[in-house]
């Protein structure tokens, strides 16, 4: 059994998409961890969500605070970026107990350079402007 990941890269963040290749669930997951690979530095990835609203992320430890998903968006990568990316179930008894299945990862995949680029004729950019800006001007008096 290994876990199979599709990554998508839209030139702005990844998306990336996976699950057990087997169908079947990973004995005590409690949830999988992104190994990500950028400019040759190691990191992973953490689910920003504990177990209870008491625990506290371990910085040495990120994957302690796994992702509970089949999905998850890389926002802090940049065009130009090269990734790869593994994604890793964390299993274990209980919460205090975790460890990472290493045998159950998925492949690391193919270098990925971020890019707006689609095709050599079709590139697309994103702004993060937000949506609600002319409703929150008039909500403050200003009229847009």
């Amino acid at each position: 059994m290994s876990i199979a990941l599709k990554v998508y890269d839209n030139g702005d963040h990844t998306c990336l998409v996976w699950l057990p290749d087997d169908g079947k669930p990973v004995p005590d997951c409690r949830g999988f961890s992104i190994l990500r690979v950028s400019q040759g530095q190691k990191t992973y990835l953490h689910g920003f969500v504990g177990f209870s609203d008491t625990d506290k992320i371990d910085p040495k430890n990120p994957w302690k605070f796994p992702v509970q998903r089949f999905m998850w968006w890389d926002y802090s990568v940049h065009p130009g970026d090269t990734v790869q990316y593994s994604v890793v179930p964390v299993v274990g008894p209980s919460k205090d107990k975790l460890s990472l299945d290493i045998g159950n990862a998925s492949p690391l995949t193919p270098v990925m350079t971020i890019t707006g680029q689609s095709t050599p004729d079709i590139s697309s950019f994103f702004n993060k402007g937000i949506v609600a800006a002319q409703w929150v001007a008039r909500r403050a008096g200003h009229r847009a």
